[in-house]
């Protein structure tokens, strides 16, 4: 098949909205609101990086890159950095050579644009595998720890996958899913009542200016970091398909915070929370703010990035539950995983300022980069 590859224009919105109804949510209100937040809202973004795959004038496949800043320690001067967002193609164009035109129209646009670095946090099983085999490299697996006592919220997440609920749908395993799911009925709100530490705080909103300034003094030499500037708060934690519950530690000013995400629109809604953000300024204050998150979110499934915890919080949550990913021994076994590559490439080697990026030691890398979240 012949498809015209254009970039983003504002006519074709409700078409993108319409699509993205398999990754996004399935009410298109919510999904205008998520694609202005996302590609628009953004404060590092000149303008939106949407493309689309067109078949007689409609829109069949969409792949989506937004913008951030990074910067390599405490180097003020950093550099823009785009981030594979959102990718869908519809069921009849799959498997038709769209999502290799696409890549390769997005490809030489950005380049011409001055853009070099694209990264990829979220990756998922079919378009990890279509990654490699283009080019863009794998700094490795991201290892998690996740705990999931209640099995409640192992059946909440098979109802919301979406491959899943596509094989089981209009099914008797369906009925009885749901019939397990609703005996029960939906997991109770968080009760912020609950006694924690003298120090900590539980609010539902992000503190732009303290996080900001607590995040820039904790930044490791020669780590390559997402820059999380006051700008970048005050955007970030108000994706409209995620709740967020923020703990912080205080002392006269904030030394400590932790942030928990969990998806509004998913059916393991208040069940599921990853860990996405953790930051103190003393290992001590770390741990304090993962007991405090571990006890406020009790029995509900949790996740973290293991890379994100010092030896004494992987200690603890092993103790508590958790239990920590395997590596994997194939590309088809899906993990979360890290790809980088260039616009003009394929390159066998991707440095800044002399920093191999392929190197996963010379990142400071945190589950909140994942758009997914």
């Amino acid at each position: 098949m012949n498809y015209e590859i254009v970039k983003y224009n504002p006519i074709y919105t409700d078409q993108v909205c319409e699509l993205e109804k398999e990754i996004w949510t399935p009410d298109p209100a919510v999904n205008k609101s998520y694609l202005q937040w996302k590609y628009f809202d953004n404060p590092y973004a000149a303008s939106p990086k949407i493309y689309l795959a067109l078949r007689e004038g409609k829109v069949v496949a969409v792949r989506c890159m937004y913008e951030m800043k990074w910067q390599l320690g405490n180097n003020g001067d950093g550099f823009t950095a785009l981030c594979a967002g959102d990718a869908v193609i519809h069921p009849d164009h799959r498997n038709k050579a769209v999502y290799p035109a696409l890549t390769k129209f997005l490809m030489n646009d950005l380049h011409e644009l001055g853009y070099r670095y694209l990264f990829s946090f979220s990756a998922g099983p079919a378009t990890l595998l279509y990654s490699l085999a283009i080019g863009w490299k794998s700094i490795g697996r991201i290892r998690t720890m996740s705990k999931e006592s209640d099995p409640r919220t192992a059946v909440r997440k098979l109802m919301s996958d979406h491959k899943m609920s596509r094989l089981i749908k209009n099914t008797k395993a369906a009925d009885f899913l749901r019939r397990a799911v609703n005996k029960f009925g939906r997991r109770k709100a968080l009760d912020y009542r609950k006694k924690l530490p003298a120090h900590i705080r539980v609010e539902e909103n992000p503190m732009p200016r303290e996080m900001a300034a607590l995040a820039g003094k904790l930044v490791k030499d020669n780590k390559l970091v997402l820059t999380r500037d006051e700008k970048f708060y005050k955007w970030r934690y108000g994706n409209p398909l995620s709740k967020y519950v923020f703990l912080y530690w205080y002392d006269k000013e904030m030394k400590g915070f932790l942030v928990a995400q969990t998806s509004k629109y998913k059916n393991d809604y208040m069940e599921n929370f990853n860990i996405i953000e953790l930051e103190g300024v003393s290992s001590a204050i770390r741990m304090n703010l993962l007991k405090s998150a571990v006890s406020l979110l009790d029995s509900r499934s949790i996740t973290i990035w293991s890379n994100m915890l010092d030896v004494n919080c992987r200690k603890f949550l092993s103790l508590n539950g958790f239990i920590e990913s395997k590596s994997t021994s194939s590309a088809a076994e899906y993990t979360p995983t890290v790809l980088v590559t260039v616009t003009k490439g394929p390159a066998k080697v991707i440095e800044y300022r002399g920093t191999n990026l392929l190197d996963m030691n010379n990142w400071d890398l945190k589950m909140m980069y994942s758009d997914a979240l």
